[in-house]
């Protein structure tokens, strides 16, 4: 029994020892680490460097002090000495935040801007980090890669709207035109340099059905001068008919002479069904006269082939139009206007507006607004689009915004109101779009589901239509 107690006391005791030297140990390296910082902070580096390099003797386990010695080192232009010491810490510690950091901010210094992305984008992989994304766009801007700091800067911008240095950026001329919100972005603000492809298939209540193919290229040379080419292919049948295929493409030049005035001109051609082509052309201007406005207004000729029908009189439309696109913090307003005739004689007069307003974060929001839409065409014809002489809805809008990590997006839409043709009384109406988006680096993968309980150009109540896009960014 007394060996007993005397093994106990023993051990208990060298426990003791042990917890008040691990204790001792630990503040003891901390007046080497304050006094280190404090010396940082009044730029007196060598003199850090001695504290630390001190410290560091007597505690050399201690991945802080490492880290801290590191950032002294940086600060008095010793790169490779700090890289050394940050890697170490890697080494014995790989998901170190700090030591990332630092790495990553050494790398910028040396140029090495790909490797030091890296650290960056493996941080934010793993969840928000606002140093990381300072860092990261302060890259992509030495690099000259406008269009995808722009990008990063748009979504740091809403994870971190108070950031004194994201906000400096966007001041910045070689990021400022790259500015987006969250919403849905007005084309002269869509100067990101992609190539892109959807499928999209679409089927409706009055039995047409159609395969759509797009692709397009945007490409900026400068920030004053960029294009923009679209090509589509469509297919078109109903039920028993045989399928008719149309082909259009058209190339603009887009010319900024100033920030807040956008010229775009261009043309280019349509095939129809019975191999005859005919050419298209547009003109726009737009402006940008207060941050978060745009105003645009043009003339153009555009293809009109929404059914197999349509198909088979060769449709073209040509006449105005007005679009206005406000984002305030928060809000996003659209509203357009155009005044088309048609190759059959037909006049068409539209008139779309929604108002939209998201509460929450950039994880998740909600939507409640307002959309007005009215169509009106001159003559009622069986041509195979709008068949009533007129079309007005008065719809309310809910829905919520997802972001998880970097990588997923998805937007869920649903519009409920009423609707009246050709002065009929007012009958319930009703359509739900899902939009999702995938982001991995430069690609993005992005899959939609419309339906639609109100009147289409196609002159059906009710139509499907889901579509896929790939697009790389460059």
């Amino acid at each position: 029994m007394r060996r007993v107690y005397t093994v106990t006391v023993v051990l208990l005791t060298a426990l003791w020892f042990t917890c008040a030297a691990y204790g001792q140990t630990q503040a003891s390296s901390e007046p080497s680490l304050q006094a280190g910082r404090a010396a940082i902070q009044q730029r007196h580096y060598g003199e850090a460097i001695h504290l630390l390099e001190d410290g560091l003797k007597r505690f050399p386990a201690d991945r802080t002090l490492k880290i801290e010695l590191g950032r002294a080192y940086l600060y008095n232009r010793q790169d490779d000495r700090a890289m050394h010491l940050f890697r170490e810490v890697l080494r014995e510690e790989p998901s170190n935040r700090m030591a990332k950091i630092e790495l990553a901010r050494a790398l910028g210094y040396q140029r090495d801007y790909e490797a030091s992305n890296i650290l960056y984008h493996d941080l934010l992989d793993a969840g928000p980090d606002e140093a990381a994304e300072v860092g990261l766009i302060r890259n992509l801007m030495h690099q000259g890669k406008k269009a995808e700091a722009g990008r990063e800067l748009d979504q740091a911008l809403i994870r971190f709207p108070q950031n004194k240095q994201l906000q400096e950026y966007k001041q910045k001329p070689e990021v400022r035109q790259n500015q987006t919100g969250a919403e849905p972005k007005p084309a002269a603000q869509n100067s990101q340099e992609r190539l892109m492809g959807t499928m999209a298939y679409l089927t409706d209540s009055a039995g047409n059905h159609s395969w759509r193919a797009t692709e397009g290229l945007d490409y900026e040379f400068t920030r004053s001068l960029a294009i923009k080419v679209r090509m589509q292919e469509r297919t078109l049948w109903k039920a028993s008919s045989p399928k008719a295929n149309v082909f259009w493409g058209t190339d603009d030049l887009r010319l900024r002479p100033m920030r807040a005035l956008l010229v775009t001109g261009g043309g280019g051609a349509m095939r129809f069904a019975d191999g005859s082509s005919r050419a298209l052309y547009e003109g726009e201007l737009e402006l940008h006269p207060v941050k978060g406005l745009w105003l645009a207004g043009g003339f153009s000729r555009t293809p009109v082939a929404p059914t197999f029908r349509a198909t088979q009189f060769n449709l073209l439309a040509e006449g105005w139009h007005a679009r206005l696109d406000w984002s305030p913090r928060g809000w996003h307003t659209y509203a357009t206007s155009s005044n088309q005739h048609y190759s059959d004689g037909n006049n068409a007069q539209r008139v779309d507006t929604e108002l939209l307003r998201w509460f929450g974060t950039s994880q998740f929001a909600i939507a409640a607004g307002y959309r007005f839409d009215y169509i009106a065409f001159k003559q009622t014809l069986l041509h195979g689009y709008f068949n009533p002489s007129r079309y007005q809805s008065h719809l309310g809008v809910t829905g919520v915004r997802l972001g998880i990590g970097r990588y997923f997006r998805g937007e869920y839409l649903v519009h409920v109101g009423g609707e009246t043709v050709s002065g009929a009384p007012f009958q319930v109406a009703w359509d739900v779009a899902l939009h999702n988006r995938v982001l991995l680096r430069r690609w993005e993968l992005g899959g939609d589901y419309l339906y639609f309980h109100l009147a289409q150009d196609t002159g059906a109540y009710r139509a499907q239509s889901g579509s896929f896009v790939v697009a790389y960014h460059f």
